[in-house]
Formats: C-alpha cells, structure tokens, sequence
C-alpha cells in the first residue's frame, strides 16, 4: 500500500500538494519533532532540549484540552446522573433537555463556545 502511494506521488499521478509521498509525510514529522532550536547545555538538560520539538509541543497541549475537557464534563455530569438516578422529580426535570441534547455531536457546540449562540441564530436566518 505505501509503495502503491510512494509511486502515485511520485510519479505525480495524484497531486503531490493533496496527497503527498509517504517519504514526504515522514519526513515533515522528523521536522516537527525535532526540536526548534540547537542545543544548548546552559539553557537546559539534553532532554529537555529533546523533547521541545513543535509536535512534542502540539501533543501535549491536544492532549491537555482533552483530559481538562474530561475532567470538567465527569465534574458536571457525575453529579446530575447520581442526582437523577436517585430522585424522580430531578429526573422527570432533566431527561427531556438530555434527551433533546444527547444526538448532537459533540464537536457542535464549539461554534457556542467560541461564538455564541447569536452567532448562529443571525447566521441560519440572514
């Protein structure tokens, strides 16, 4: 399969620009985890100088908003699931407004994060 993909790319078959060589993709990665600067022994130990490749960085950070955003999301759901497992009235409250929820996916409510809901009532109906 990579070399059916080097040949393709290579050969320019397909666009290089929409599906490069596998050797390419490779190494941009070797690139990106390298780290930005040379090194230095003053400024920090050879690990640390290893480790602060820009991929190294752009990991850390993905996978930092991801256990926040699980932490925070156990934090508000625990809670209410226990809340409406234990009372009918706070169950009879919460599950319509779950269950009108529960299909969106979640990468959806980023645009009410970031923008607002007004933001997206102006723009379904302008």
């Amino acid at each position: 399969m990579l070399a059916v993909w080097q040949y393709l790319s290579s050969q320019q078959i397909v666009n290089p620009q929409i599906l490069p060589a596998p050797t390419t993709v490779i190494a941009k990665w070797w690139e990106y985890l390298m780290p930005t600067e040379a090194f230095d022994a003053a400024k920090s130990s050879y690990w640390v100088w290893l480790l602060s490749g820009e991929m190294i960085r752009d990991a850390y950070a993905s996978l930092y908003r991801v256990v926040v955003g699980f932490f925070i999301g156990g934090i508000m759901a625990l809670p209410l699931g226990l809340l409406m497992g234990a009372n009918d009235r706070v169950y009879r409250l919460f599950n319509p407004l779950i269950q009108v929820v529960r299909p969106i996916p979640p990468i959806a409510f980023i645009r009410f994060l970031f923008c607002g809901s007004d933001w997206v009532i102006r723009r379904q109906f302008s």
